[in-house]
């Protein structure tokens, strides 16, 4: 009986010692994955907006406007899994703020330099936001 209890009591401390190390150690792989992305995602939006600027600031002010566009048009696309898979309560609020804001931008200064497919794509996108 008091082999029994003892076994029992090393397997609840194992399966105890177990989730917190299970634990500690999946959060610091997903830190390091969220860290990475964010990381990437940062610096392509860096080099992005430097290049905008530098045709800005520099003697060609319509590539600069143009890769804003572009720049503009891929944010939009990152939403088409909304318009593909459309959820029961919509999109989120700060999704269809920034989709409002870009309808009412393109709406005033439309701009035609993407594919037509990937054009057709961002106006489903926009439609999101009725």
């Amino acid at each position: 009986m008091k082999s029994k209890l003892i076994v029992m009591l090393l397997v609840i401390a194992a399966a105890i010692g177990g989730f917190f190390a299970g634990r500690y150690f999946t959060a610091r792989s997903w830190n390091s994955v969220f860290e990475d992305y964010t990381y990437l995602r940062e610096s392509n939006q860096a080099q992005q907006m430097v290049r905008a600027l530098t045709y800005l600031r520099g003697d060609k002010p319509q590539d600069g406007m143009d890769a804003l566009e572009m720049y503009l048009d891929s944010a939009l696309l990152t939403y088409t899994p909304l318009v593909l898979r459309p959820q029961p309560e919509g999109p989120p609020t700060n999704v269809l703020r920034a989709i409002r804001v870009a309808r009412d931008y393109r709406r005033e200064h439309p701009w035609r330099g993407m594919t037509p497919d990937l054009s057709n794509t961002v106006q489903q996108v926009m439609a999101l936001s009725k």
